[in-house]
Order: C-alpha cells, then structure tokens, then sequence
C-alpha cells in the first residue's frame, strides 16, 4: 500500500505547481491510509517517499539529448 500512496504523490508531483498531496475522502481528511494504518499526519511530498526509490532511476533523456531506445 505504501507503493500504491508513492505512485500517487510521484504521479501528482511531477507539475511543477504541485509540492504537496492532501488527500481527502467525501470532503474529509485522510489521516490513516488503508487498513495497514500509513498515517498521514500532514500533506505528503516526494521526500516522504525517496526510501523506496531503486538506486539508480531514469527519467527520460537528459536536457538536450534525444532518446537512443529501439524497439524491435
């Protein structure tokens, strides 16, 4: 569950006018996250997060640099 709620502030955070992800249920905060009690104490951020990142992750291209993946 701990992915699922990463993939979901990664997904949101990744447009630069978002920093933060509140969530909310029917108007209401969400303080505790599934079943398996992940507390949400305040907004949550990619800092939150960083711990399961793999070591090495890609993003795309560097700046300036085109994509050299075939497929096929």
């Amino acid at each position: 569950m701990t992915m699922r709620l990463a993939q979901v502030v990664y997904t949101l955070t990744q447009f630069h006018t978002v920093q933060r992800v509140a969530l909310r249920l029917d108007g209401e905060p969400v303080t505790v996250f599934s079943g398996e009690g992940i507390v949400l104490d305040r907004p949550q951020t990619r800092h939150d997060y960083e711990h399961l990142l793999p070591i090495i992750a890609v993003a795309g291209p560097g700046f300036d640099q085109e994509s050299r993946a075939r497929c096929g």
